[in-house]
């Protein structure tokens, strides 16, 4: 019987740098909703 191979991942990030939420206006301006202080 042959083995198939096993996908493995690691994952060094929080949930918190994964996400957020970004709202942009229509004259393209924006507001960070979820991370207060991050500059884009």
């Amino acid at each position: 019987m042959r083995s198939s191979p096993l996908g493995v991942a690691v994952n060094t990030g929080c949930w918190a740098h994964r996400r957020g939420k970004i709202r942009v206006h229509a004259d393209l301006s924006y507001e960070i909703l979820s991370h207060e202080g991050v500059v884009l």
